[in-house]
């Protein structure tokens, strides 16, 4: 606690503070359904928060999350039964940590659109090693997963959320962060200065990796049964990208606000029966995203309701 007090402002603590008292009394006050909202939102903050470590302050746009998601669902299943739920969840993290040290070998010699169409590619070369090995060598493609009550996987995440969380502040804040920003600026001249950059692409690909595999190792109790589809879904790798996206390259807090009001609105289409819309929606916001992302417009500066002040001209000398 000491530490967290040297390191943050009081104006950190007292968000962070709340954030966890908010989060942790939606079982007590909110009830079932408000609970498992907040499972879904809290996961997509964990990812997101993890995916800005890569992609924000590197500047490699990755497009294969629910590699590392579901990666850790399947490490979590098998270690559950073994070790329980919470010496599952560092264990699953660590494995994902390898498997990105060992393809971020390979996959962070590319660079730009490649890499985005290799990350994935990345997350379907993971989900059909799980698939062949869960066929050839276990005879079996679906695994029983032990589930744990809501209120527990609840606080996990909230745990899980926060610390992801802390760690990008502290990465963002930090000689570690400093070289990855550089790196994503200009790569050439990083490693002309003397920057590391091959370890720091690397050890930011497996900080990464950690914290996604982490939520899935979580989700994975809450889920109760796991295969190849429900552990690798596009739609994680794709949601990731576009709230990460839409919050803003490297901007924390633009990225937890969009993971919130996206989440919140494909629940509120869900609920009204038809989700299709929320797609345009995202579509539409994606696209604007990136056309605005010059002028550094993002979601977190639409709903701070910034005012654009237009210089006037100046009248002519007479």
């Amino acid at each position: 606690m000491k530490v967290l007090m040297a390191l943050l402002s009081s104006k950190q603590i007292a968000a962070l503070t709340l954030f966890i008292v908010v989060t942790a009394s939606v079982p007590v006050f909110g009830g079932t359904y408000a609970a498992s909202i907040l499972i879904i939102v809290l996961s997509f903050i964990a990812l997101v928060s993890a995916w800005q470590i890569i992609s924000g302050y590197a500047g490699y746009i990755l497009l294969g999350s629910a590699a590392f998601y579901g990666l850790g669902m399947y490490m979590s299943a098998l270690l559950t039964p073994i070790l329980t739920l919470y010496g599952a969840i560092p264990a699953s993290a660590a494995v994902c940590f390898a498997a990105a040290l060992g393809l971020g070998v390979p996959f962070l010699r590319i660079k730009g659109p490649y890499f985005i169409i290799a990350t994935l590619a990345l997350g379907e070369l993971i989900r059909n090693i799980v698939t062949f090995t869960e066929t050839n060598y276990f005879r079996t493609l679906g695994r029983i997963t032990i589930m744990y009550d809501l209120t527990t996987i609840l606080y996990l995440l909230i745990i899980n959320a926060v610390a992801v969380i802390l760690a990008v502040y502290f990465i963002k804040n930090s000689k570690f962060g400093l070289g990855l920003m550089s790196i994503k600026n200009d790569e050439i001249a990083a490693e002309s200065c003397g920057i590391p950059t091959t370890k720091y692409k690397l050890l930011a690909f497996g900080i990464t990796a950690v914290f996604m595999g982490s939520t899935g190792a979580i989700m994975a109790s809450r889920a109760g049964y796991i295969d190849p589809d429900i552990a690798f879904p596009a739609y994680i790798s794709i949601y990731t990208l576009v709230m990460g996206i839409i919050g803003g390259l490297g901007n924390l807090i633009g990225g937890i606000v969009s993971a919130i009001i996206l989440t919140l609105l494909f629940e509120i289409f869900l609920s009204m029966g038809n989700p299709y819309p929320f797609g345009i929606l995202l579509g539409i916001l994606l696209i604007l995203s990136v056309l605005l992302r010059g002028k550094r417009v993002t979601l977190l500066r639409i709903f701070r309701m910034q005012k654009i002040t237009v210089q006037k001209p100046l009248s002519p000398a007479k």
